[in-house]
């Protein structure tokens, strides 16, 4: 009715055609165009232990696996997806999709704008949290991603913010109640999305590598210096109570 591009989230089951009882679960997102037809699919990267699949799941036969899944009671284990898909829309858009807190790891947006996404998206149900700080501390993560990429963040949630994020970090939109201000309400967010076809790759981007590296020798010198402070008050004060005796 739209006559528009739909995103949308969906668990989706790979059947292997040569051994039809071997078969792959995924989180999935899906992109539908105007008549309805699917044309991208993206398979959820970093999957929730436990949540999503029982570590150890290859060591085990399939009989103690069932028995523990039923246990849990969250259905068979998920496969984890392998790509970063970057699926092209109108205006020269270029989305990648998290699933979840996909967004959490900052390995996996990298990943979408290395491949040339021009806007970052997180779609997700934080329901488990409730109406908790949960939803909100999970969110946050987007800003992040945004300002290491430079990129714009669309952020869909349940239970938790629907909201645009821009490049520089800054929450332009966000879905709130109007009465009380709160974000835990049912809403539809409309927004226009400022973005570059073809942005610059930024620093942390061009050379991720070198933050960790950066930021642990910082520690390492801070407390070196702290612990060589702390030798000469000890021995200052040392020296004092000798002159005192």
């Amino acid at each position: 009715k739209a006559n528009d591009h739909l995103l949308f989230g969906t668990g989706i089951t790979d059947v292997n055609p040569k051994d039809p009882e071997h078969k792959k679960y995924y989180n999935s997102a899906l992109i539908s165009d105007p008549n309805g037809d699917i044309i991208a699919r993206y398979d959820k990267i970093h999957t929730v232990p436990y949540g999503e699949y029982l570590p150890g799941r290859y060591l085990m036969s399939h009989e103690l696996h069932d028995k523990l899944n039923k246990f849990r009671q969250m259905g068979p284990s998920l496969s984890h997806g392998t790509e970063f898909s970057v699926f092209p829309l109108a205006k020269q858009s270029r989305i990648g999709i998290n699933i979840c807190f996909d967004d959490v790891f900052e390995n996996i947006s990298r990943g979408f704008a290395r491949n040339n996404a021009n806007i970052l998206c997180t779609i997700t149900n934080d329901s488990w949290f409730g109406e908790t700080a949960g939803g909100a501390q999970h969110s946050a993560h987007s800003i992040f991603r945004a300002v290491e990429n430079g990129l714009p963040f669309l952020r869909c949630g349940n239970t938790c913010e629907t909201m645009l994020v821009s490049s520089k970090g800054k929450v332009e939109q966000i879905l709130l109640n109007p009465e009380n201000g709160s974000r835990f309400t049912r809403g539809v967010l409309f927004t226009e999305l400022d973005f570059c076809v073809n942005p610059e790759k930024t620093l942390y981007n061009k050379f991720y590598y070198l933050t960790p590296s950066f930021l642990s020798s910082v520690s390492l010198f801070i407390l070196g210096f702290m612990l060589l402070q702390f030798l000469k008050r000890k021995k200052v004060l040392k020296e004092i109570a000798l002159e005192e005796n």
